[in-house]
């Protein structure tokens, strides 16, 4: 079974369906009441994302993680 949403330190981590392109999750990470997000593809080798992966990515490559405002689905600029 693989962990979809995981709350660590008041952070929570979670892999959601991307809303527009079925291929791809979306990488949620919430943090100090902001919502942050990157788009990721499905890779069958790996039968999908966890949210420790997603964990892993936040603290190592943080860039790759832009504002995302969840009422319409898109990025904030």
């Amino acid at each position: 079974m693989s962990i979809k949403k995981l709350t660590a330190g008041g952070t929570t981590y979670e892999v959601c369906k991307h809303p527009y392109n079925p291929k791809h999750e979306l990488l949620k990470v919430t943090s100090r009441g902001r919502v942050y997000a990157c788009a990721s593809a499905y890779d069958e080798a790996v039968k999908g994302t966890t949210a420790l992966m997603v964990r892993y990515l936040w603290k190592h490559d943080r860039r790759a993680f832009l504002p995302y405002n969840e009422g319409t689905g898109t990025y904030v600029d």
